[in-house]
């Protein structure tokens, strides 16, 4: 295994890119500052532009819930049998850190939604407002 470094650090890389994205991915979510398209709720009707904004945290909460259930299901599912190719240690470690990537977005996903509901507006509705109840 040592005796074959490209593969093994190759490997080992692309797990450690995958963490950092992930990572990356979660501050996104806690800082509130994905990609979103703020032009239409300038010409929507203000009851529309709430319900709209309230529909995407919803489903942006329900994505990422989903997604913890999709990974935990496929971590059963492969066990301990699916194993990395280079390095004996079994593929759900890499599944895992995905999971709980997924688990920090979903429940600050809900910490925002619930902040937008108390607020009565959305970043998207009034953009430049920031949440700063963390």
């Amino acid at each position: 295994m040592l005796n074959d470094s490209a593969a093994w650090t190759e490997e080992i890389a692309r797990y450690l890119l995958i963490a950092t994205v992930f990572v990356g991915a979660v501050i996104g979510v806690v800082k509130n500052n994905h990609i979103q398209v703020d032009f239409f709720y300038k010409f929507m009707p203000t009851r529309m532009a709430r319900l709209l904004s309230t529909a995407v945290d919803v489903l942006r909460a329900a994505f990422f819930a989903t997604a913890v259930v999709l990974t935990a299901m496929m971590m059963l599912k492969l066990g301990s049998t699916s194993r990395m190719t280079m390095v004996d240690l079994s593929m759900n470690w890499v599944y895992g850190i995905c999971m709980l990537g997924f688990a920090a977005m979903a429940v600050r996903a809900v910490q925002v939604a619930v902040t937008h509901r108390r607020r009565g507006f959305s970043v998207l509705e009034h953009p430049g407002t920031e949440i700063t109840d963390r």
